[in-house]
């Protein structure tokens, strides 16, 4: 099954224009250039951006950690999250305390350039199976086991096109948002 998830992230990343490749390659530079602007310590900054991320569209995303370091800590998503970044940037614990979650650590390590992590989330496993899930089918793909099977997807594909894993998912989710999925999640 792997090798139809592979055709399926090929697919949409061999559609994509050179704008659509450029904008992909650049979006964990351009992630990292926004948690060195929030923080002396990116590591703290990009992981309270990867805590905040879960169900959250990117301008969202960027928007609730601008705010989180602003001091304002309402509304910032799920409560656990924002207890989170609450125990990082008002408690001072050391975020590797805090990050918790296959998701938000492999987001957390892609901002800060970690290419040994692919960020399944949940574009990347619909981009993956080759349509919009809803969330009920999109859990079987979260597990420790099927997310393994994406993950190697992605690095296969990734290993055809010769560019890294997580600019193979950068790509694709550009696309994925671009083309399907604001449609189906908005």
């Amino acid at each position: 099954m792997s090798a139809q998830h592979t055709r399926n992230i090929l697919s949409i990343y061999r559609s994509a224009t050179a704008q659509d490749r450029s904008e992909g390659m650049s979006w964990y530079r351009e992630a990292y250039a926004l948690a060195a602007s929030l923080d002396s310590d990116v590591h703290r900054a990009a992981a309270v951006i990867a805590i905040l991320s879960p169900m959250t569209s990117w301008p969202q995303n960027v928007e609730r950690a601008t705010r989180a370091y602003a001091g304002d800590r309402t509304r910032l998503g799920f409560h656990a999250n924002r207890d989170k970044v609450a125990r990082i940037l008002d408690d001072g614990e050391d975020w590797r305390n805090v990050l918790k979650g296959p998701k938000v650590e492999a987001f957390f390590a892609n901002i800060i350039g970690d290419p040994n992590f692919v960020t399944i989330d949940r574009h990347a496993i619909d981009i993956a199976i080759g349509r919009p899930l809803s969330n009920k089918e999109r859990a079987v793909w979260m597990g420790k086991r099927n997310r393994a099977i994406l993950t190697q997807s992605y690095i296969n594909a990734a290993k055809r096109e010769k560019v890294l894993p997580y600019e193979m998912q950068a790509v694709t989710w550009v696309m994925w948002r671009k083309n399907r999925a604001v449609a189906f999640h908005g």
